[in-house]
C-alpha cells in the first residue's frame, strides 16, 4: 500500500476520532448541566421543606399560646394560624412544582442521551490487509512494537468434522 493511502487512512481515523472525542464531551459537558440543575431544584425544595418545619412551630407555639390563655378559643379561628397554614399549603405546591422540573429535566436529559448515542457507531473501516502487511514490514526494519490491530470482522468458516 503506498505511503500516500495509509496517511489517508491515518487521518480519516483520527478524524472520526476526533469528532467521537468532542461527541463524548459535548455529553459530560450536558450531563454535568443536568445534575446542577437538578441539585439547585433539590436544594430549593429542601429549603422550602425547611419553611414548613417552621411554620408547623409557630402554628405549635400560637396553639400554646391560645391554651394558656385565660379564655382559650378555638385554634382554627386564629388568624396567625390560618396565614400558616396557607402558607404551608403555597410551599407544598412549590414543592410540586419543582419536583415536576426535576422529573422534565431528567426525561429531556434521557432523550438526549438516546439520541446522542445513536450517533455514536462503531468505526467504519478497518484496516487493509496491505495496510496492516506494510505497517508490519516497517516495524519488523525499525524494531518498534507493532501499533495497530486488525480485528475480524467475517466469520471463520466451520470445519466439516
Amino acid at each position: 500500500m503506498p505511503k500516500k493511502e495509509l496517511k489517508e487512512q491515518l487521518r480519516r481515523g483520527l478524524k472520526e476520532l476526533g469528532a467521537k472525542a468532542t461527541k463524548l464531551t459535548i455529553a459530560a459537558a450536558d450531563f454535568i448541566e443536568e445534575q446542577a440543575q437538578v441539585g439547585k431544584l433539590k436544594f430549593d425544595i429542601l429549603t422550602l421543606k425547611r419553611q414548613i418545619e417552621r411554620n408547623f412551630k409557630d402554628i405549635g407555639e400560637e396553639v400554646l399560646k391560645i391554651s394558656r390563655s385565660p379564655k382559650p378559643t378555638n385554634p382554627l379561628d386564629n388568624e396567625n394560624i390560618k396565614h400558616y397554614l396557607k402558607d404551608i399549603g403555597e410551599l407544598e405546591e412549590r414543592i410540586k412544582t419543582k419536583r415536576a422540573e426535576i422529573d422534565k429535566i431528567t426525561e429531556m436529559a434521557q432523550q438526549r442521551r438516546v439520541e446522542r448515542a445513536k450517533s455514536f457507531s462503531p468505526p467504519t473501516s478497518q484496516p487493509s490487509d496491505e495496510m496492516m502487511e506494510e505497517v508490519e514490514k516497517k516495524e519488523e526494519k525499525t524494531g518498534k512494537p507493532k501499533k495497530i490491530t486488525k480485528t475480524k470482522s467475517e466469520p471463520k468458516p466451520k470445519s466439516a468434522d
